[in-house]
């Protein structure tokens, strides 16, 4: 279970504010049925005073406050405790307060059977307390509440930008000694233009990569675009084994997607599909909206059975669906002999046109 958040600057004293509101509203209401009722019987119909008035409001507030310092402390028990704590407090301060009035009774003079009157206060003082408790313990508990999912939001965005930030960096390392290797074997043979171009591609594909904000989601095409800078990299490692074939359609290039959605599924394409496989191998990735979703497909296929080795990337590809849409996303794989195929399904969002860069 994730710890409730701390208080940020201002909350607690929000809380506090809130409760002396309701204090003071509960303390309006006792003061209209006491003296609603004295009239009504005609007992101290004709008796106020403003000292006592005042003697006797500022006990009630003071047992208030004992009381909230009581719960904000112990805030962070259980619910059952905390309903416990209620009871039984109520019915200390109840008896307490009622002890209290009945000597602001006596001192002031009023008869055995005025203070016999007041003694009888005591079942209202504590239904008194008893309310003004649960009050101030459903604000607190609401408000732990509330931090407590502030705390999970900030756990998940945390844990998302830590996954974000894996998916970068693990496929930076072997990915960049991959393609330095391939820029030294060109100038080595003295193919200066394939390497300028391939420097030029490299360059582009990380810039993209490590400017994309991993919060914000970005256009089909600007995805599509730093794939193909990917594959068109890969190429180059594997001119005579790797064929792409890139399918968007032009109605669809504004969907918006999370970024890095397919990267994960092609880097494990190249990594699991075609470097341990001897012979020719064809990616094709195509795009289209089907029934109100979008469907993201890449297969592999090749010209010999290919090792059955585990693909990570769709189950990391899938969490990311699954925490960012829910139900509403999923992806499949299809495995056979000599092909796989990977599908993944998504609610379509269409935005602006743009290319990552």
């Amino acid at each position: 279970m994730i710890s409730a958040a701390p208080y940020k600057a201002g909350d607690r004293w929000h809380l506090r504010r809130a409760a002396i509101v309701i204090t003071f509203f509960f303390l309006a209401f006792e003061e209209a049925i006491w003296w609603g009722r004295a009239a009504l019987f005609e007992q101290y119909a004709y008796k106020f005073e403003w000292f006592f008035f005042i003697r006797s409001n500022l006990a009630s507030i003071g047992c208030c406050a004992a009381l909230y310092a009581i719960f904000e402390y112990f805030q962070h028990r259980r619910f059952w405790q905390l309903a416990a704590m209620v009871a039984v407090l109520s019915l200390l301060f109840g008896w307490l307060r009622m002890y209290i009035g009945a000597q602001f009774a006596i001192a002031d003079g009023y008869t055995d059977v005025e203070t016999g009157f007041l003694a009888l206060m005591s079942a209202w003082w504590f239904h008194f307390f008893l309310a003004w408790s649960a009050v101030i313990v459903a604000l607190l508990y609401s408000e732990r509440i509330r931090r407590e999912r502030r705390a999970t939001g900030t756990a998940r965005r945390s844990a998302h930008d830590a996954q974000m930030r894996a998916v970068r960096y693990r496929l930076n390392p072997h990915f960049l000694f991959n393609t330095l290797n391939s820029i030294g074997t060109l100038i080595l043979e003295r193919r200066s233009e394939a390497a300028e171009g391939l420097i030029g591609r490299f360059s582009a594909f990380l810039r993209a990569s490590l400017k994309a904000d991993p919060y914000a989601d970005h256009t089909l095409y600007a995805e599509f675009e730093q794939l193909r800078q990917y594959l068109g990299i890969e190429q180059t490692r594997f001119p005579d084994r790797l064929r792409v074939t890139v399918d968007l359609p032009a109605e669809i290039e504004d969907a918006l997607v999370p970024p890095f959605l397919l990267q994960p599924l092609l880097e494990d394409a190249i990594q699991l599909g075609v470097a341990p496989v001897a012979g020719e191998t064809h990616l094709d990735l195509s795009a289209e909206v089907i029934d109100r979703a979008l469907r993201l497909k890449l297969v592999e296929r090749h010209a010999q059975p290919m090792p059955d080795l585990e693909r990570r990337a769709s189950r990391v590809v899938g969490e990311r669906l699954t925490q960012r849409f829910g139900d509403r996303a999923s992806i499949d794989v299809d495995r056979a002999e000599d092909r796989l195929t990977i599908l993944v399904r998504l609610p379509v969002h269409m935005g602006g046109k743009g290319i990552a860069a």
